[in-house]
């Protein structure tokens, strides 16, 4: 966990940075994201015998570890249909969004207790919280380890839901079709269409009724979801 926030900086300071080792960079991001839940709901199954605990864990972890590769697999999604284009596109660079200062934190509460929730589903909350109450727990003898208990509990339906949400609000919204245009624009005059499988850029003008016109609202039906 603490060599994972070092190793971007070690490899620009070396000039060794390169998409190797950004791919082990997230592969490692998932594995922890899966492993900590689980070893804390291994713990609290070895300590209180009940299977249910270890469940949680899972849980949790797999909610983690969709949340993260519902971001990661939109890349893979934009791979395959790039492989399938004939003709130019133009990259945009930082088209799918430039880091921008942290907003405020809300003050509504709906829209409070979305952000907690979120914000208590990040990994790095995760092992700082769990590494105060495993502190907690060895100064005040918790031998039931009931605040364990109590946290896994928590955020395993937590997680949980806020992972359900995040996915079901990304395909009603269409958020990787959106993501794919902001990073990828054809020509002016232009148009990205969709015909027997593969995509094509052609001009405006000859694109033909028989093509369907690529971009918003096409989304993964018209490639045979």
């Amino acid at each position: 966990y603490l060599l994972d926030h070092v190793d971007g900086q070690l490899a620009r300071l070396r000039g060794t940075a390169s998409l190797d080792g950004v791919q082990l960079d997230c592969l490692m991001h998932h594995s922890i994201n899966l492993l900590v839940p689980l070893g804390i709901g291994s713990g609290l199954f070895v300590a209180r015998g009940d299977p249910i605990w270890a469940a949680a864990g899972l849980l949790w972890g797999m909610s983690l570890l969709l949340a993260a590769l519902l971001h990661d697999t939109q890349y893979k999604a934009f791979i395959q249909r790039l492989k399938r284009i004939h003709g130019p596109l133009h990259v945009i660079g930082g088209g799918g969004g430039r880091p921008q200062p942290q907003p405020p934190i809300p003050r509504k509460p709906l829209r409070l207790a979305a952000w907690t929730a979120r914000k208590a589903c990040e990994i790095h909350v995760t092992m700082n919280v769990a590494a105060v109450l495993a502190l907690g727990q060895l100064i005040f003898g918790d031998h039931g380890l009931l605040l364990g208990a109590a946290y896994l509990a928590v955020m395993s339906l937590t997680a949980a839901s806020v992972t359900a949400w995040s996915i079901v609000r990304s395909q009603r919204l269409g958020l990787v079709e959106q993501s794919f245009t902001a990073w990828y624009r054809v020509t002016p005059g232009y148009d990205l269409v969709f015909l027997d499988g593969w995509w094509f850029t052609r001009e405006v003008e000859d694109s033909g009724e028989e093509l369907e016109v690529g971009g918003e609202g096409l989304g993964e039906d018209a490639e045979g979801r």
